[in-house]
């Protein structure tokens, strides 16, 4: 018959070992919540960071649009009047019978003008598209900031790191448990 001292310890033993897993499984169960809330959370700010982004993107376009259209309806007012005042020139120089040098160079300053105004225009046009260029790249850099900084801090938990730690705690239990006094000296 097994002595009752002898029960007792295994009893004990199996306690700690039913202990350490329990406990072990506990915090798993625990770390494994907290990172699957993390990355619930982080998917949700990604998600928000992206669309925001969209809305930036979609905002610039509509003024780069509405800038460039402005631009063109600038250039084909100009050109308008340019052909209306050389046309007028052209009128009033027949009725008076004026013509040559005089009337060549008035035209000529019309359509310098003209093609002066176009190409201010268009070379500030494509000034704005730069800037705009710029100021998209600012939002996408400025969106995986943000994306990144919202990256999960806790590490998933490791069932084998859960595994190695219970292994670890019923080692340093079980050497306990059978040297319980840790001052006493080995003979």
């Amino acid at each position: 018959m097994c002595n009752p001292a002898t029960i007792a310890a295994l009893a004990t033993k199996e306690a700690l070992v039913v202990s350490t897993i329990a406990s072990a499984a506990v915090s798993y169960a625990g770390a494994s919540a907290s990172a699957r809330s993390q990355q619930k959370q982080f998917d949700y700010n990604a998600q928000l960071a992206e669309q925001s982004a969209r809305n930036q993107y979609n905002q610039i376009r509509q003024r780069q649009a509405q800038e460039n259209e402005k631009s063109s309806q600038e250039i084909s007012e100009v050109s308008r009047r340019a052909l209306k005042a050389r046309s007028t020139a052209m009128v009033q120089a027949a009725e008076k019978g004026v013509g040559g040098r005089n009337i060549q160079d008035l035209f000529q300053d019309f359509e310098r003008q003209e093609s002066e105004y176009r190409n201010i225009s268009l070379r500030n046009r494509a000034f704005r598209e730069l800037a705009y260029e710029d100021q998209l790249e600012s939002i996408r850099l400025g969106t995986q900031s943000r994306i990144i900084n919202a990256l999960p801090t806790q590490a998933k938990p490791s069932l084998i790191g859960t595994a190695l730690k219970i292994g670890g705690s019923l080692l340093r239990d079980f050497n306990d448990f059978n040297d319980p006094d840790p001052e006493r000296e080995i003979v």
